[in-house]
């Protein structure tokens, strides 16, 4: 008999995001498998976002979902899921954040300057 609540169920994923992004640890994602797929299929609430701007900058999480910040906004108060691209587009951010704050020393200040700064390499345009 499964003894877990279905908060806890499907808060799992989310909680991993929270977790990670302050870059303290990459580790793997330590949930089974079939699990993070049924979270991403749930969809990930998008309160998890108004946690996660703490370590990433809102402009970057809407950027990379493809929604306005002020969309965002909008479904973090009303406690609306994202659709099952958005989840995956956040999974993605997240450990890519997690991974360039390591190679960065944890230094998100310098993180930062670095993504905001033109790249030679990439014609003049920010990473």
């Amino acid at each position: 008999m499964n003894t877990v609540s279905t908060e806890e169920n499907t808060s799992s994923l989310s909680q991993w995001f929270v977790n990670l992004a302050p870059g303290d640890s990459c580790a793997r994602i330590t949930l089974p498998a079939s699990k993070v797929q049924q979270e991403l299929r749930d969809g990930i609430d998008a309160c998890v976002i108004d946690s996660l701007q703490h370590f990433i900058p809102l402009t970057l999480i809407a950027d990379a979902l493809g929604l306005t910040e002020r969309t965002i906004k909008l479904k973090v108060a009303n406690q609306i899921k994202l659709n099952v691209s958005q989840s995956d587009t956040l999974l993605y951010l997240v450990r890519t954040w997690c991974k360039l704050l390591a190679f960065f020393d944890g230094r998100r200040d310098i993180l930062l300057m670095w993504l905001n700064s033109e790249a030679r390499a990439l014609e003049q345009t920010q990473p």
